[in-house]
């Protein structure tokens, strides 16, 4: 039996008098990838933050794995993986010191799991260049690798394929992919691109002014 791994139930947010986000209600199974789509100020972003945690005066309720998000704070942050704004690494570390410099913050990680999710995201043979060479699309990976890093349940990534090349995107796809199929991990991504949306996801919550349109 497939499991949900988050739901989301009427759940509103606002700011003073406007309503960011209102009654949205869906939910994403285990090894499903779910697009969340819609124009900029639709609510995505928010969206993703009271998932992750990072918002927690709204109302309605977040579950992941069954477990009352808000009572059980401490357990759904380490089932879950996050790349909501696009993170700040060390330019003159390497790509492996930058994941295990800042992975130390979240509790220690084995090299098994820095050797995973460096091949999961197609890093092994850059690891060790300085990250100030990366290009976009291997900075977008390495932050995604380090999203995985502690094995979540749950990843939530904000629009990842900005500023990617056609090449890029592709390669952003297929990582997806390899992480869905090799550790059964749910999938939220957000995007304004319906058709890139469209090629990787199971399903596609659509939103406008805060609202779901349909799913």
């Amino acid at each position: 039996m497939v499991r949900e791994t988050v739901r989301l139930e009427n759940v509103s947010k606002r700011y003073g008098t406007r309503l960011a986000v209102a009654n949205v209600s869906f939910s994403v199974l285990e090894g499903e990838i779910v697009g969340l789509v819609g124009p900029n100020g639709a609510g995505k972003t928010t969206l993703m933050r009271i998932i992750a945690g990072l918002i927690r005066n709204f109302d309605g309720e977040v579950w992941i794995e069954g477990c009352r998000a808000r009572i059980g704070r401490q357990h759904t942050v380490r089932r879950i993986g996050c790349m909501i704004e696009s993170p700040g690494f060390y330019p003159f570390l390497s790509g492996l010191d930058n994941l295990v410099f800042l992975s130390a913050w979240s509790g220690r990680v084995s090299k098994e799991q820095l050797s995973d999710a460096v091949e999961r995201v197609g890093l092994a043979n850059d690891v060790h260049r300085k990250v100030g060479h990366y290009s976009m699309g291997m900075r977008q990976r390495l932050a995604i690798a380090l999203s995985i890093l502690h094995r979540p349940s749950l990843l939530l990534l904000d629009e990842p394929a900005n500023g990617l090349d056609p090449n890029g995107v592709r390669e952003m796809r297929d990582i997806l992919r390899r992480i869905v199929d090799g550790q059964r991990t749910a999938i939220l991504i957000s995007s304004h691109n319906l058709v890139e949306i469209e090629r990787i996801c199971n399903r596609v919550v659509i939103l406008h002014r805060g609202r779901v349109v349909e799913i």
